[in-house]
């Protein structure tokens, strides 16, 4: 399943969805930047493939940084705990979502 920053876009205004950066999260013996759609529950969002698997939807570093350049995105509040940062949609991304 292969998603471009448009489909992320969308799926973040459809689902109300918040972006979770986490901060050098683990990834076996190495540690890297972690990026997700979280729901207003608090849970991932997921997505099923073509083979009919769940996963979770992580969007590519890259994604947060475009949408931060275009005012898509703000951080919402401070860094939490284990340098977790939290993204919601701005007016501008949620119109440019339903464009």
């Amino acid at each position: 399943m292969h998603l471009h920053s448009t489909d992320f876009l969308k799926l973040l205004d459809q689902h109300d969805c918040t972006l979770l950066l986490e901060r050098g999260a683990p990834a076996g013996r190495l540690k890297q930047d972690a990026l997700s759609l979280i729901t207003p529950d608090g849970r991932g969002l997921t997505m099923q493939t073509l083979q009919g698997f769940k996963v979770h939807v992580e969007p590519p570093r890259a994604v947060l940084d475009d949408f931060l350049a275009q005012s898509f995105v703000v951080q919402d509040g401070p860094e939490g705990e284990a340098g977790r940062r939290v993204y919601r949609l701005t007016a501008d991304g949620r119109q440019a979502a339903r464009a």
